[in-house]
């Protein structure tokens, strides 16, 4: 089996063309470039999705970032032992997050029963139903657990540690939102004339992005 070439946005659409008359019969076409585009985009993020929910990660590893985060972290919520940072706002944040994998946090223990020092450790995730059992307010005593817990709730991310922790830095791992297609000059940072994900997929956006289309024409066929 040969090597896949990266396609870009001009065969993707030629080739979207070319799968589009196959599938509704007619030789003009009905979209525009811009609109075939559209069609790629959430194609893409139709298959990012799929591959992230099947956990196929080995597809998804151009989109992976790790970013070292040592300010903005905030603890200004509902119990003493934990912080946050804005998934949506974090100025260290290198791109826009899609979806969380791991954090690794930094924290300083300072006292029995886990060690007097500075530590890492892979936080683990917990459903929010789960909160109260690691949350120390006012109304109770100290906890004490050595793995810290996290959970996601809106554009928040949220961590838990033990009431001897401070938390000082976290290595965030995550997927990135994609670069937007383009089928005009790409804009640094926000546009490429290619997809970041693996050649080997681009077929697969575009088949998709053909299905996207149909339906979309067939709704206005029967608005007709």
């Amino acid at each position: 089996m040969g090597v896949s070439v990266a396609k870009t946005v001009s065969a993707m659409i030629t080739q979207f063309l070319i799968e589009y008359d196959r599938i509704v019969a007619q030789i003009s076409k009905s979209y525009t470039d811009d609109e075939i585009v559209s069609f790629l985009n959430r194609a893409q993020s139709q298959l990012i999705d799929e591959l992230y929910k099947e956990k196929r990660y080995d597809l998804l590893g151009a989109l992976f970032v790790n970013d070292s985060l040592t300010t903005a972290i905030s603890t200004s919520w509902d119990c003493d032992n934990g912080s946050y940072i804005d998934l949506s706002s974090h100025a260290s944040l290198s791109a826009t997050v899609k979806y969380v994998l791991n954090a690794t946090l930094t924290l300083t223990r300072t006292n029995f029963p886990v060690s007097t020092a500075t530590e890492t450790e892979v936080a683990e995730w917990i459903s929010p139903l789960d909160v109260d059992k690691f949350t120390k307010d006012s109304g109770n005593s100290k906890i004490l657990f050595r793995v810290p817990k996290m959970y996601q709730k809106g554009n928040k991310l949220l961590f838990i540690y033990d009431a001897y922790s401070t938390l000082t830095g976290i290595m965030l791992e995550y997927v990135k939102e994609p670069l937007v297609l383009t089928s005009g000059t790409p804009s640094s940072g926000q546009s490429t004339n290619t997809s970041e994900l693996k050649a080997d997929l681009h077929d697969d956006i575009v088949t998709r992005a053909v299905y996207l289309a149909k339906e979309a024409t067939d709704r206005l066929n029967i608005k007709q």
